[in-house]
């Protein structure tokens, strides 16, 4: 996969093969904003890095291309790795403002809490590390969602899954979604419905776009929250027949 074939197929759905309309440059700009959309939405490519956080600090400053942190761990001077239920959990900083006001007043310790504040593009660690936690290299070790690299700056060739350089693996996601918004343009009834088709923006009445996000979706999130099904008997009373709220037929169905 060549990225002038996402930009072909862009132009084929559009009905404007010799992109008369659209040219490669504004479709190129279109699955640049694609590509960042797909990446909040589905997080499928992830990247874990390590910090080394330092004394008396609680900010550790991460990558400005970073657009969600989700998970984090920290090792602790004998190596003992903390993580999400054993000391070292994540807060939002809503709650952390809310719970513990006075935490950048705390004295430092051995961190316990973390938050990503995507507004300064740092981690903060509360309480603050001392010296000995402090003194941990890579102690903070971050699952990262990065922002990909844009297809109007990046090669033309295609990636693994795994990748950040580019997100070609999810073209018809930056397809659909480029094409919907290039029709919008239009601003016409007909071309504003056919961009519906595409991408409605709407959970509840997918277009195209929003189908293959959750096929994403299948592939890069594990029910873990999920229960296993349970097969339901009735636990007594007779049997409900049509239309008669029973026990054993509680909303009356036929």
């Amino acid at each position: 996969m060549q990225r002038s074939d996402i930009e072909s197929e862009v132009s084929r759905l559009l009905g404007d093969p010799a992109q008369s309309r659209w040219s490669t440059a504004t479709i190129d700009l279109r699955l640049d904003a694609a590509q960042i959309q797909v990446q909040k939405e589905a997080k499928a490519v992830k990247v874990t890095a390590s910090y080394t956080p330092t004394v008396n600090v609680a900010a550790v400053v991460v990558s400005d291309q970073i657009i969600d942190i989700l998970r984090a761990t920290f090792t602790l001077p004998d190596g003992t790795v903390r993580v999400d239920g054993s000391g070292f959990s994540p807060i939002n900083r809503y709650q952390l403002d809310r719970d513990r006001p006075n935490w950048p007043n705390e004295d430092p310790g051995e961190p316990v809490l973390w938050c990503w504040d995507a507004s300064t593009r740092s981690v903060i660690l509360i309480p603050k590390p001392d010296a000995a936690h402090a003194a941990v290299a890579n102690a903070l070790t971050l699952l990262e969602v990065h922002q990909p690299t844009p297809l109007s700056t990046g090669t033309a060739a295609s990636v693994p899954f795994d990748s950040n350089a580019l997100m070609v693996p999810f073209h018809r996601a930056l397809v659909y979604w480029a094409v919907a918004e290039c029709l919008r343009d239009n601003q016409d009834a007909d071309s504003l419905s056919k961009a519906k088709y595409f991408r409605s923006d709407n959970r509840q009445s997918p277009g195209l776009y929003e189908t293959e996000v959750k096929m994403l979706l299948s592939l890069f999130d594990v029910p873990e929250a999920v229960p296993a099904r349970v097969s339901w008997k009735p636990s007594g009373g007779r049997r409900g027949s049509p239309g008669q709220l029973t026990k054993s037929n509680p909303l009356g169905w036929s």
